[in-house]
């Protein structure tokens, strides 16, 4: 890490809560504003600790809420949003580009991060 980029980092440590806050709002109002649908789950947090809620988690069932996530993220898409792609972050990781076991390997190939990342290979 060069000096500037470690000077940015400091200085940004004291704002670093304020944005953990901000992500665990944002987090609350999708979580109130759609758990209440069937078919859609919200990632727990867990009882060991407190997440910064980063990127926000939801599981959609296809046949109980009627969609795929793929069309949820078209939909999101068309109206401006940014959704992300699950999985692409981690898998395009040079720490899991190393991994070898049988979920490492699927979470490569099957997330479609493999497209999207072209130097992860199966």
């Amino acid at each position: 890490m060069s000096n500037v980029a470690a000077a940015i980092g400091l200085g940004q440590l004291d704002m670093l809560s304020g944005f953990v806050d901000r992500l665990r709002e944002i987090f609350d109002w999708y979580e109130e504003t759609l758990s209440s649908l069937p078919g859609i789950e919200f990632m727990p947090e867990a009882a060991y600790g407190k997440a910064n809620r980063w990127l926000t988690v939801m599981l959609v069932d296809e046949d109980t809420f009627g969609a795929a996530p793929e069309d949820i993220r078209i939909a999101l898409e068309a109206e401006t949003s940014n959704p992300g792609l699950y999985g692409n972050p981690c898998t395009c990781s040079r720490y899991s580009r190393t991994l070898t076991t049988p979920a490492a390997k699927c979470a490569r190939t099957c997330s479609g991060a493999a497209s999207a990342c072209p130097q992860v290979q199966p």
